[in-house]
This record gives C-alpha cells, structure tokens and sequence, in this order.
C-alpha cells in the first residue's frame, strides 16, 4: 500500500507542463486579414471562388488554453458583415497550435465548420474546412492595435 502511494505521489508531483494553463499566448482581441474562398460547384449563392472577402475574429474571453471567438467577414466591397460565433483551444503539447470550430447562425451564407492553426510570430495562420457546405480557405490575421 505504501508503494503504490509513493508511486502516485510522484505523478502527481510530476504533472506535465501542459497541465498548466497559465502559459499559454493571450489572444485577447480582435484580428484582422483577408483571404480567397473557394466554394463548391453546387453552392445556392456563390460561384466557385471568392476573392478579397474581409475577416475580423473577435477573441473576446480567455482562460487559459480555451478562449471564445466572433468570427465576422465581409464580401470585398461590401458593407454588411456576417456573425459567426465559436470556441477555441489551444493545443496543449503545441502551444503554438489552436483550432476554432464555430456555427453559423444563417446557413445560406455561412458555414459551420472549424479552423486550425498555428500563432508565429504574433499573427494568427489559420486553414478553415467548412464541413457543412464544403468551403474552405486560409488567412493571415495581425492583432489591430
């Protein structure tokens, strides 16, 4: 018995790192860039390909490795801009690494899907795969000031 509480002992006092939650990159704000989408061919209101639409993700909360995010973009000149609410994580043997899954309130427009990607460098490099209506791009956003 007191073996087996030596061992646990010792686990416990050797956590890893990653259970920290501490350490992870504040990403508190709102980031900005722009980017392509491609669409597929029986997409009700875009044709193939998008260029120049605008993005702003609103990082509104923090804690931790677990933040949540408002992903709005614009079509390039235009001035309506499109709500999507989601979550995120970041990876946590990679901090470096995050991915993002949100919902789209308006399907027509919007797609419910996920992003993954990688802050170097203090700008957001993210991949999105739209599972629900098979859209799919990749940006660069900066943190405005």
């Amino acid at each position: 018995m007191l073996r087996s509480t030596v061992v646990l002992f010792l686990f416990l006092v050797h956590i890893p790192a990653f259970a920290q939650t501490e350490d992870f990159p504040d990403v508190i704000g709102v980031w900005a860039g722009s980017y392509n989408v491609a669409f597929p061919e029986d997409h009700s209101h875009f044709s193939s390909e998008i260029k120049g639409v605008q993005m702003e993700l609103h990082i509104t909360h923090q804690d931790g490795n677990l933040f949540w995010a408002q992903n709005r973009w614009s079509l390039d000149g235009h001035t309506d801009w499109h709500v999507e609410n989601g979550t995120g994580t970041f990876d946590l043997l990679d901090r470096s690494s995050l991915s993002i899954v949100e919902t789209s309130p308006d399907p027509e427009y919007g797609s419910t899907g996920y992003f993954l990607g990688k802050l170097v460098d203090g700008k957001l490099y993210l991949s999105y795969l739209g599972s629900g209506r098979g859209i799919s791009f990749a940006t660069v956003l900066q943190r405005k000031p």
